[in-house]
């Protein structure tokens, strides 16, 4: 029974604390996108780079890489 309540608890802690990860995620990446255009420095390499990053720092937090739906939701 503390095994399944100490599970639950990690399952919430984890669950609390992606959403706050995607959405920071998700804004560096959409800020670093409009400073390509700015730059109009705009290229499939460019691009890739700013996914790769916001994998490796989803990777940090979480010890995991993101899934195909994770990526989606984030890069569109």
């Amino acid at each position: 029974m503390n095994q399944q309540k100490l599970a639950q608890s990690e399952l919430q802690t984890q669950t609390q604390q992606t959403p706050v990860n995607y959405l920071n995620l998700e804004q560096d990446g959409m800020n670093k996108v409009e400073e390509l255009f700015k730059t109009n420095n705009v290229t499939e390499n460019s691009l890739l780079n700013i996914i790769n990053e916001g994998n490796n720092e989803f990777k940090s937090v979480n010890g995991r890489n993101m899934t195909y739906s994770e990526m989606r939701s984030m890069f569109g």
